[in-house]
């Protein structure tokens, strides 16, 4: 049995809503025997507030979704294959100065930086580590290092 799709935008923004459990905002119709609808703030605003793709509610177009998750795919395949080779030790210490950046606001090069200096540090103490952490994985590594 093949699904049906919602064919209007009401339907989709239906389905949405029920989807992710979050009320519809009210939609205006410049005629509404086509389906279109008028671009109002507060339609905006609900797209930008509960993470809705404009083009699928609104034109019912899957396009950038598609693009949206092929990219996405793509980059954590390549990523994947970059992390694959560091050991255990050295993801934990990458994972670590990535906190740094992310919830501390450490700046990059300074985390790079301390990712060498951790990752120096655990292999000078017999943790795993196999030597330099980016001369492989990293060959443009942090300034200063030797890829």
């Amino acid at each position: 049995m093949i699904p049906s799709f919602p064919m209007t935008t009401a339907e989709r923004m239906a389905a949405f809503c029920k989807r992710y459990e979050v009320e519809p905002c009210k939609l205006r119709y410049s005629r509404r025997a086509t389906d279109s609808i008028v671009m109002t703030d507060e339609l905006l605003n609900w797209h930008i507030t509960n993470g809705a793709s404009l083009d699928w509610i609104c034109l019912g177009s899957v396009s950038p979704m598609m693009t949206a998750y092929r990219n996405e795919v793509l980059r954590t395949n390549r990523d994947r294959r970059i992390l694959r080779d560091l050991t255990p030790v050295e993801q934990e210490a990458l994972t670590f100065v990535l906190r740094a950046v992310l919830d501390g606001g450490l700046k990059l090069q300074p985390a790079l930086d301390l990712w060498t200096a951790e990752c120096t540090k655990r292999h000078e103490a017999g943790d795993g580590i196999r030597g330099e952490c980016n001369a492989q994985t990293f060959p443009e590594g942090p300034a200063g290092s030797q890829a």
